[in-house]
């Protein structure tokens, strides 16, 4: 992923909170979901969204394959079935289990992820330096045909 297509994607803002759109896929989330907090082993480069560094809290499980044991470096929680404000590993779902949640912008293996979306190393420092809770981040998720205009 470029840098400059990260930039133009932070530049999206929420203008209604309240107008959250939401479906759900058999895997992944589709609408625009806000984003407000951070966090990972590493600590967050510069961040402004509230972020959680935790050696403890972000360890990938025992047995993902070694190239996947740093993409929990950083991640950036997407507001979808999590309470905002809680730091991105808390497991609380406001719409039951049934509807998932987890869903998160994280460092990048190189091999896909089960809904999650991975980005390179320097993106995600980027996104952690860029991120403004004052303007309303958002991440859309979805198609043009998922997504109303």
């Amino acid at each position: 992923m470029q840098i400059e297509s990260v930039r133009h994607a932070t530049a999206v803002t929420a203008m209604a909170l309240g107008a959250v759109l939401m479906t759900l896929s058999a895997r992944s989330p589709v609408g625009v979901f806000t984003v407000t907090d951070a966090g990972g082993v590493l600590p967050a480069p510069g961040s402004r969204l509230s972020c959680t560094h935790d050696v403890d809290a972000y360890p990938p499980p025992y047995y993902w394959h070694s190239a996947y044991q740093h993409d929990f470096d950083y991640v950036i929680a997407i507001d979808c079935d999590r309470l905002r404000g809680a730091p991105p590993p808390d497991v609380t779902r406001p719409w039951g289990a049934e509807q998932g949640g987890g869903i998160r912008p994280h460092l990048d293996h190189g091999s896909g992820t089960s809904a999650c979306i991975s980005l390179s190393g320097e993106a995600m420092r980027f996104l952690l330096r860029t991120l403004d809770p004052d303007r309303d981040p958002v991440v859309v998720r979805g198609g043009r045909a998922d997504l109303p205009a």
